[in-house]
């Protein structure tokens, strides 16, 4: 794509590359085989299938093609913004997104366009969304300002904090906060209106059975790259396990056996890592949630957050999780003992989220039973 084919401003986000694949898995597929590197993965593929097939150990088949490929991506894509982070700022100055996905796909299609101009990309397509663009500025941006503001001592000067990204850091808390005062003012005044919106708690039997479809819907669900990756290290280790336990001598007994290791393990895993890629506006629009609906104590209230947390998730984006919560008790104790105080009580990562503490201090207080207060 030359000069002449790069949208102007107001279009650029017709230009993303969500909006042209059909996934983030082909997305990825496409720019792997752009990669130099990625044909010495494959050379390296048919060396695995020879040598493990003599002693019937494809497992690390199956583990090193999408673990490898999903690293190197991440890692090109990872110096690509690293390299560029004087322009990120710029952009962010200029958009002001906050927590607006529309203005962060804008940001994310000129950062694209800057990465192909300046050479550090082959093709426009580097960042896939918005989503992508606004955890980099937060991991690269805010959680050195955040160190800076905490006065954490780190492994690095914080005299290497430049103007241009402290000044980008305040106008993204600025124009965080002005998200926030509008979302919830408007949220305040339309509450009730997702009040008839179904939890999965009426369409399944059990818990357990929910976390078994959840679990089958992220890891073979086409529009996640990191659910295939999940999938080939989960199958990997299954299929190492029973067959060095069992000691099959057909192939029909190792997939019986890691079939039957993968449905019970498989979903436990998922229900203990649920939540982890969750990000900054998926959390934002939980806590926004509690403040306006403020359940306390009341259990049906705390259905209500659950229900219209569910929705707005839902339609966030394709990326986003569908139907997060089972139930009410699911969704206040999710809050309770991941989505609050445990941010910030956490020596390691309270920088990274210490820009929203306010945000969680709101929520904690509208969540607050009378007992409590």
């Amino acid at each position: 794509m030359n000069k002449a084919c790069v949208p102007d401003k107001e279009a650029q986000n017709d230009f993303l590359p969500k909006f042209f694949y059909k996934s983030s898995l082909r997305w990825a597929l496409d720019q792997l085989m752009r990669m130099p590197l990625f044909y010495l993965l494959l050379s390296s593929i048919v060396i695995d299938i020879v040598w493990f097939s003599i002693g019937n150990k494809l497992h690390s088949f199956w583990i090193h093609v999408p673990v490898f490929s999903s690293l190197l991506l991440q890692i090109k894509v990872t110096k690509a913004i690293s390299n560029s982070i004087q322009r990120l700022c710029e952009i962010v100055i200029e958009e002001g997104p906050g927590m607006q996905e529309e203005q962060w796909d804008i940001a994310a299609a000129r950062m694209n366009s800057h990465f192909y101009e300046q050479g550090l990309w082959p093709n426009s397509c580097c960042l896939y969304s918005g989503r992508q663009c606004h955890a980099a500025f937060r991991h690269l941006v805010m959680t050195p300002y955040n160190k800076k503001e905490e006065q954490i001592q780190a492994s690095y000067s914080l005299d290497q904090q430049l103007p241009l990204e402290e000044q980008a850091a305040k106008v993204y808390i600025e124009s965080v906060s002005r998200w926030w005062n509008t979302y919830t003012a408007n949220l305040e005044s339309s509450a009730q209106f997702h009040i008839e919106n179904t939890l999965p708690q009426q369409e399944y039997r059990s818990k357990a059975s929910w976390c078994f479809f959840k679990f089958i819907e992220v890891v073979m669900g086409q529009s996640s790259f990191g659910g295939m990756c999940f999938y080939s290290i989960l199958l990997s280790l299954f299929f190492t396990s029973f067959t060095s336990f069992k000691n099959y001598d057909s192939l029909l007994g190792v997939w019986i056996g890691n079939a039957a290791g993968f449905s019970i393990c498989g979903p436990l895993l998922f229900f203990v890592l649920r939540g982890a890629d969750l990000d900054a506006p998926h959390l934002m629009a939980f806590w926004a949630s509690v403040v306006a609906i403020e359940p306390h104590g009341d259990i049906n209230k705390w259905g209500l957050v659950a229900s219209h947390t569910n929705h707005y998730w839902n339609a966030l984006n394709e990326e986003s999780p569908r139907n997060f919560f089972f139930d009410s008790m699911d969704c206040r104790k999710a809050f309770k003992n991941r989505f609050s105080t445990s941010l910030l009580r956490n020596k390691g990562n309270s920088h990274i989220y210490s820009d929203l503490r306010k945000y969680i201090e709101e929520a904690l207080e509208a969540s607050k039973e009378i007992n409590e207060k």
